[in-house]
């Protein structure tokens, strides 16, 4: 097999591998805030629920719900849900969506199965039409786990890379550069590219207006931002934050190394979205055992775009997702009565 080379250097991953960096440190923020949020009631409208995100006036949903994948719900009137992204694998359909790009009038999402970025507009939607109006490309590009653009120009990748932690495509989903490196320690064992790609996968977001994207690890309290020159096709790590590394554990299948997270993984960064001049992070830092709701967090980190940690907001609730626009946080929550609801919250940053 392709990475039968690495097994012996793995075998004793689960003792070297995983430890804090020396540069680990619990953050302190400037200041903490506890928030009070109103929930919307919507319940019975969400189905088996994965993310959200607002374009426009509207907060948008991954979604299962029957046949269709995605959700719209008016934030002003909140009766009004539109129920759209056809299930199927025409060429309009949606198999497997994930990574959502948002923007005033309609947004675009990233279909893993096909490799392919869809539109849908958001008037299309309201009229009825649960298809996609366009397909922006179709990459050859395998392993996406997130998906952020800068300004229209240029996307960026995080995901399961051979050639780096990042990858730069075109308007036509073509990798024209690969950046960064996956923070491991020094004194760890060298792993393949596969299982860092995983035990350090990421969601992203970034900033608006600007050529900075931000990175926050699932299975880390690792906090990355990196800073483009989409003219020499660079980036430039402009600040590291490690509160905690993932634990590299792995299982043997069939011969190759993959990794598995186990009861001593701890969870970081459920979420990420962003202003032009913070960065919102919703945390869980709790441990993968049963009976562990390490899937949920109720602290939001907010960092501003050079990393400084500037507050904490302690919330009413435990979530899996969040969005900001304005002065607004929602938080897709979860309860043991009710299963999920959108819980919307007033900031008043300075």
């Amino acid at each position: 097999m392709k990475y039968r080379k690495y097994i012996l250097l793995l075998v004793s991953l689960s003792i070297l591998i995983g430890c804090s960096f020396s540069d680990s440190h619990k953050l302190k923020f400037a200041e903490t805030i506890d928030l009070v949020g109103v929930n919307w009631k919507v319940n019975e409208n969400l189905g088996k629920v994965f993310d959200i995100d607002v374009i426009g006036d509207f907060v948008a949903l991954r979604n299962d719900w029957g046949e269709t994948k995605l959700t719209l719900i008016d934030i002003l009137h909140k009766k009004q849900v539109y129920n759209f992204g056809k299930r199927g694998d025409g060429p309009s359909e949606l198999i497997n969506p994930g990574p959502i790009i948002s923007r005033s009038n309609h947004f675009d999402i990233f279909d893993g199965s096909k490799m392919a970025l869809l539109r849908y507009d958001v008037d299309s939607i309201i009229s009825g039409d649960s298809l996609a109006t366009q397909i922006l490309f179709q990459t050859s590009l395998s392993g996406i786990i997130s998906l952020v653009d800068l300004q229209d120009s240029n996307y960026v990748a995080s995901g399961v890379f051979q050639e780096g932690r990042l990858c730069l495509l075109d308007k036509k989903g073509t990798a024209c550069a690969y950046a960064g490196n996956y923070p491991v320690s020094e004194n760890s064992v060298e792993a393949p590219f596969h299982v860092l790609g995983v035990a350090y996968q990421s969601l992203m977001c970034t900033q608006p207006g600007g050529r900075r994207t931000a990175l926050v690890t699932r299975y880390g309290g690792i906090l990355q931002i990196y800073e483009w020159n989409l003219l020499k096709k660079t980036a430039k790590e402009v600040c590291y934050i490690n509160e905690f590394t993932p634990k590299l554990t792995t299982k043997d299948v069939n011969g190759t190394p993959n990794f598995r997270p186990n009861s001593e993984t701890r969870w970081g960064y459920l979420a990420v979205d962003a202003t032009d001049k913070y960065i919102f992070a919703l945390y869980s830092g709790r441990l993968q055992q049963d009976g562990n709701t390490f899937h949920l967090g109720n602290e939001v980190h907010v960092f501003d775009w050079n990393g400084n940690p500037c507050y904490l907001l302690r919330l009413d609730c435990e979530g899996t997702s969040l969005a900001v626009k304005g002065n607004k946080l929602f938080v897709l929550a979860e309860y043991d009565n009710m299963g999920n609801d959108i819980v919307e919250y007033n900031l008043s940053l300075k």
